[in-house]
């Protein structure tokens, strides 16, 4: 599944230590995109972009995004990673 996650400053917590952070490179189906007046969400989206499910989000701690977004996408392991050129 696709994901786009539409933050705005409700979403503070989540925009500093997730979204500025290294962690949306670990998942490379992961598109952030910034909407004005909309707070956080994750849209969870089939191969054809058609939403699946439109999740909530401005109420997550950086943890509990990186856990749902582990679970939800694939990831790009650390190791294997260190290795990209």
């Amino acid at each position: 599944m696709n994901n786009y996650c539409f933050c705005k400053d409700v979403g503070k917590e989540i925009k500093k230590t997730f979204i500025k952070s290294d962690r949306p490179n670990k998942y490379p189906n992961l598109t952030i995109r910034y909407v004005r007046g909309l707070d956080p969400l994750i849209k969870l989206m089939d191969s054809n972009g058609n939403v699946q499910e439109v999740l909530a989000i401005e109420r997550w701690d950086t943890d509990t995004v990186d856990e749902f977004l582990s679970t939800h996408l694939e990831r790009i392991e650390d190791d294997y990673r260190s290795n990209l050129v």
